[in-house]
């Protein structure tokens, strides 16, 4: 028997030592591995169209934008000659499924591939939001209730005129 070791029965101290070596080397291994793997979150790799984020899970914010910021993104985006570029400045991102810009900060989207159009959320009256977008060549299209807050309401409007 070794001496300093207990004396139990059945007991081999060369498993119990061997046993012991496995595992350290088992955590420092698992240890070093984990040192060397980065813990930067990630870059996304989400394709662009001319500086536009594009990416199937785009979302509007949840601000409400006031009546006079909607009409000003409007007609920022819908006015202008290269749209992508104009929306990704102004903080818009691409719903590669629909299409559809989305305002990062504000509940506000505009479809500019065709036609130019915006949806907000407000809880300003009717007459607030046709007064802002009286400042833009806009047509003020439905109004409804939002399912979600009785004190908000989903505002369309069309870019142009009304001809």
């Amino acid at each position: 028997m070794t001496k300093g070791w207990p004396s139990m029965i059945g007991f081999d101290h060369r498993t119990y030592l061997a046993t012991g070596l496995r595992r350290l080397f088992i955590v420092a291994l698992c240890g070093g591995l984990a040192a060397c793997v980065s813990t930067a979150p990630a870059t996304p790799t989400a394709p662009t169209m001319q500086g536009l984020v594009s990416t199937p899970d785009a979302e509007p914010g949840n601000a409400l934008a006031t009546p006079g910021m909607a009409a000003s993104l409007m007609q920022t985006v819908c006015s202008s000659a290269d749209r992508n570029s104009t929306a990704a400045a102004n903080g818009f991102v691409r719903n590669s499924r629909t299409g559809t810009l989305f305002h990062q900060r504000y509940n506000l989207s505009i479809r500019a591939d065709g036609p130019c159009s915006l949806v907000f959320v407000s809880r300003s009256s009717q007459a607030e939001i046709a007064a802002a977008l009286s400042s833009v060549p806009a047509v003020l299209g439905g109004a409804r209730q939002s399912p979600f807050d009785r004190n908000e309401t989903y505002y369309s409007a069309l870019y142009g005129s009304a001809t």
